[in-house]
């Protein structure tokens, strides 16, 4: 296990007019905002920022909008409109080699933990229920639709986790090349950027 060098904060407000449907991400220098309508009068939205490990501010609220006092302005209304938050340094573990011994199966962070910079933690962890409901059949083939987990999960979340560590790479992680990181985007076609941004959302519930 070894830190990312990010901690991330997150919280929950209520909110309805600054964020619609739509899922909203910036970028910064070795940072990143983003935000999500969860419910009508709802909205989830996250900080990640580099960090040393465990480091501690007296007052948390305080600090996340010092920290983003100077990005876009839905941005700044989101953290003023917050008055809890919480925040956890982020982890990296090596890539396990399975995900099931016996009758034991793990699930979501347990098996496949990924940074947060592809947004598919909790979406993968819902894959994993939905797939070990499907394929666990019975009392006496509990050994086989534990096979079939495996082989059905094993290679798309090693590739979430791969895709993730990318994603960082290119965009929180960076630092003094994000210039030559934006111009590259803008040349971009709007609909590959498009494919690319969001081909790891497509997944089929397995069919017994």
């Amino acid at each position: 296990m070894r830190y990312s060098g990010y901690s991330s904060w997150r919280a929950i407000i209520s909110e309805t007019t600054i964020v619609d449907d739509s899922f909203a991400m910036l970028w910064g220098p070795q940072a990143e905002f983003g935000s999500l309508r969860i419910s009508a009068d709802q909205v989830y939205w996250y900080g990640y920022v580099r960090l040393p490990a465990g480091h501690g501010f007296p007052d948390e609220i305080r600090a996340v909008r010092e920290y983003f006092g100077a990005w876009a302005p839905d941005v700044r209304a989101l953290t003023a409109a917050t008055s809890d938050v919480i925040r956890h340094d982020v982890w990296e573990l090596e890539p396990l080699p399975r995900y099931t011994a016996g009758r034991v199966v793990l699930i979501g962070d347990a098996a496949h933990p990924m940074l947060p910079t592809l947004g598919q933690g909790a979406n993968s962890a819902l894959e994993d229920g939905v797939s070990v409901g499907a394929l666990i059949r019975g009392d006496g083939e509990v050994a086989v639709g534990l096979q079939d987990y495996r082989a059905q999960r094993y290679r798309r979340t090693q590739q979430l986790v791969t895709r993730s560590a990318q994603m960082a790479r290119v965009g929180a992680h960076l630092g003094r090349g994000q210039w030559l990181r934006n111009a590259m985007l803008r040349l971009t076609p709007a609909g590959l950027a498009a494919r690319s941004g969001t081909r790891h959302l497509d997944w089929t519930p397995p069919v017994i």
